[in-house]
């Protein structure tokens, strides 16, 4: 799977601010490409501006990184990219509106920035530990189901819980099917 990030709006998204520094974008770059490693997924991570007029892009082995240039924003870039690649298998890292709706009408998945870049963090191996009791090593890579829902509640809290996902939920525990969106979008978190 290819994973379509909007830097900029991921950057602020983690370290809220007036402007990214370049410490943070080194740090979110190395992050993403050991998660892209680790995942065998490829990341394609789109910061608007960049030293050229026209959009470029630095191909490496598990991560690209566009500069959308001076005549295009990376929303632009990034709506056009998935334009041109819509029978891909892509996700989007995105937080803006814009982008969100334009993958949504082209059937993409779109997740927001701060929870994708959550998601991934679970998913990060943790280094080995020592157990205190034996000396023996303990591989604790793999966080337990309960884990992961403790971090998806707390990741929640503060969310606004909407009339129509309430209305949903109920449909869906009474029996219906779920929506083709919401397999969707649970078939592209199994590939995170």
């Amino acid at each position: 799977m290819k994973i379509i990030v909007d830097a900029y709006n991921l950057l602020h998204a983690i370290f809220p601010g007036p402007r990214a520094k370049e410490k943070q974008k080194q740090k979110l770059i190395d992050e993403l490409r050991a998660y892209a490693r680790n995942s065998g997924n490829q990341i394609m991570l789109v910061f608007d501006g960049g030293d050229f007029t026209y959009p470029y892009v630095d191909e490496q082995k598990t991560i690209s990184i566009v500069w959308a240039g001076h005549r295009m924003s990376a929303d632009d870039w990034i709506m056009e990219y998935l334009d041109k690649n819509r029978n891909q298998d892509l996700l989007v890292a995105s937080s803006d509106r814009e982008i969100q709706a334009h993958a949504s009408d082209l059937g993409i998945v779109c997740m927001g920035a701060y929870r994708f870049y959550k998601t991934i963090m679970a998913k990060r191996p943790e280094p080995q530990k020592i157990a205190k009791d034996q000396g023996a090593i303990k591989n604790r890579s793999k966080p337990s189901d309960n884990q992961v829902d403790e971090l998806m509640e707390n990741g929640s809290d503060g969310i606004e819980i909407k009339q129509e996902d309430i209305k949903q939920h109920e449909a869906n525990s009474k029996g219906k099917n779920v929506s083709k969106r919401d397999r969707t979008l649970l078939r592209q978190l199994k590939k995170l």
